[in-house]
């Protein structure tokens, strides 16, 4: 009887086993850098194309490989890192599992040129699909230099999986970001199709690239912080609280010059800043951590991206109390900002000037909803007296609601006289009508009748764009540029128009005329929340509408906004000119009613 069980081909394992190394190409590009470290290379250039679909192209000055090495530099498990099962327990190397290179050869056309340090002269091998040719005589200068063409062109449906150029672009610079965080001696560049993206020197200041690769207005926030306790210690940056994001996506743990994820550590810097921080607000943290390899279990995953701490209630305690400490031993005090600071000016960050707050002083959502409340010309339901203080008493622009509202259908009621009415912490509204009460909250409402003003205006094409005389320049992270530039198509559906201004600048041409008002550098950040928050989640038309529902909420009138009756009775005329007034965007309820007959039940009437 013939077996069922068999031996896979090497080439079947090597594909198998690429599937869990190389994700895309910047995981391409973590582990060819990790192995440029661990020869000793001072010097690390990069050159990608395409995203790395085409080429992605590493240079180093390390120890190189002579022949004997590179024979087996595509062979499975074959690893200059470790040599006996003890060296498991103490791995202090970057690769240590020998399955990188077999793994990218086995799924993509490779080169690799190399000279051994005091070699006359360098070699060359070749991979194609897993299959390994001849190692050949080449002239090359001491170091290594590996090229990666077509990258997943012998497993085609994984291939299909790629985003677009600029998505993958965008993780491709994270990636490389962040190992240059880790390695501040080593200098790093990267190209994009052979034009520069970023460079830095050796040796340079770790904040020194934080304030490169995020922005000089997110180093301005910084706070040093630097903490041991026993074989483990911590240093690095945290942002204070005003700097805080809508996505964890800015919790960067590195240890021992390794990016890494954890739960534990994530779970450790949110609760240092637990009081500091509005629900769903995220801080800023970059944690360099050093611990003896023997205390650390790297060998967790294939990317070697999750580790296992011996002690890991101490590193919690250690991480948590040296970022606590830090915050509190800075003044965390309110800054109020007026109105006109927030519009523009140079070095005033938009997240900062809007997110200022301190834990006890009010509420903390109010106060961050109150920042974002002014409101747009020409499309807002609202807009602000000449002489109005602090947000106070508003009135109706009656002639531009008729002009931006739909046109009602024929015999549709004028707008309601609300002869009884009653805002409740100037957040909802109480109205009397005819079976018993009604109460609105108003920002939810506003919110629903502004999506789908947006939606009906996108579908039509007819959504009204601001351009600005002078573009806006926003600094930000080189990969959130990547990122929005990657979405400039839906983003130009939405009147949003952004061209790039350097290595962390963005150029914004154009506004929607409901966000005109709003400073340029809070949407655009916002959209880049978006943006990253919704990678992996959908197609473009799902990121499209997760920016629809963002450009509601930010255009919608806030609580705390203080209501007259005419805009009451115009906020309840537009409601019944949408086919879903009863929930907001988000999918909560815009509205409780409760009738007379419940009221005289209650009352025993």
């Amino acid at each position: 009887m013939t077996a069922r069980i068999r031996k896979l081909p090497a080439q079947v394992v090597d594909r198998i086993a690429a599937g869990e190394v190389v994700e895309r190409p910047a995981s391409v590009v973590k582990e060819l850098v990790e192995n440029s470290l661990d020869a000793g290379a001072q010097r690390i250039d990069l050159d990608v194309r395409e995203g790395g679909r085409d080429l992605i192209s590493i240079r180093d000055d390390g120890i190189g490989m002579g022949a004997q090495d590179l024979a087996l530099a595509f062979v499975s498990h074959a690893t200059s890192k470790l040599a006996e099962v003890g060296d498991l327990e103490h791995i202090a190397s970057f690769g240590f599992r020998g399955e990188a290179l077999a793994s990218i050869g086995a799924v993509a056309d490779c080169r690799i040129v190399s000279r051994e340090r005091g070699a006359a002269a360098g070699h060359e091998i070749e991979s194609r699909g897993g299959t390994v040719g001849e190692v050949t005589a080449a002239g090359a200068p001491q170091g290594t230099r590996i090229e990666v063409r077509n990258l997943f062109r012998y497993v085609p449906a994984r291939r299909k999986f790629l985003r677009t150029a600029g998505t993958e672009m965008s993780h491709v610079t994270a990636t490389l970001q962040k190992l240059a965080l880790a390695n501040p001696d080593v200098a790093f560049s990267l190209q994009r199709a052979g034009r520069a993206v970023f460079r830095v020197s050796a040796g340079e200041d770790r904040r020194a690239r934080i304030a490169r690769f995020f922005g000089r207005q997110l180093f301005a926030q910084l706070l040093p912080l630097c903490a041991s306790s026993g074989a483990a210690s911590v240093e690095g940056f945290v942002a204070r609280p005003e700097a805080a994001r809508a996505t964890a996506a800015h919790l960067h743990f590195f240890l021992n010059g390794r990016p890494i994820r954890d739960r534990a550590l994530s779970h450790a810097a949110r609760h240092a800043y637990e009081g500091l921080l509005t629900r769903g607000r995220h801080p800023v943290v970059f944690l360099f951590l050093e611990i003896d390899p023997s205390l650390v279990d790297v060998n967790v995953h294939p990317a070697k991206s999750e580790v296992r701490f011996q002690d890991g209630e101490a590193v919690h305690r250690l991480v948590r109390e040296a970022v606590r400490e830090a915050l509190l031993g800075d003044e965390l005090a309110p800054s109020i900002v007026p109105d006109e600071a927030r519009g523009g000016a140079a070095g005033v960050d938009g997240d900062a000037a809007s997110d200022t707050y301190s834990a006890g002083v009010k509420d903390a959502l109010s106060e961050f909803l109150r920042g974002h409340a002014e409101p747009p010309p020409n499309e807002s339901l609202f807009r602000r007296g000449a002489g109005d203080a602090g947000g106070a008493a508003s009135r109706i622009a009656a002639d531009d609601a008729a002009a931006r509202l739909p046109a009602p259908a024929s015999g549709a009621p004028p707008p309601r006289a609300v002869g009884r009415f009653l805002q409740v912490r100037d957040t909802f509204l109480v109205f009397e009508v005819e079976d018993g009460l009604a109460i609105v909250d108003q920002h939810a409402l506003h919110e629903r009748i502004r999506l789908e003003e947006i939606k009906r205006r996108v579908a039509e094409g007819g959504l009204e764009v601001q351009p600005l005389l002078v573009p806006a320049l926003v600094e930000m992270p080189a990969a959130e540029i990547e990122a929005l530039l990657a979405e400039s198509e839906a983003l130009e559906r939405l009147g949003v128009r952004l061209a790039r201004f350097g290595e962390t600048t963005v150029a914004v041409h154009a506004l929607p005329s409901m966000l005109s008002r709003r400073d340029p550098e809070t949407v655009v950040r916002g959209l880049a929340e978006r943006v990253l928050a919704g990678k992996g989640a959908g197609s473009r038309l799902s990121l499209l509408d997760d920016l629809m529902h963002s450009m509601a909420c930010r255009s919608a009138i806030m609580a705390g906004d203080v209501v007259t009756e005419e805009q009451a009775a115009e906020l309840m005329r537009r409601a019944d000119l949408i086919d879903n007034p009863q929930s907001c965007a988000h999918g909560r309820p815009t509205s409780l009613r409760v009738s007379f007959k419940e009221l005289l039940r209650h009352f025993k009437r």
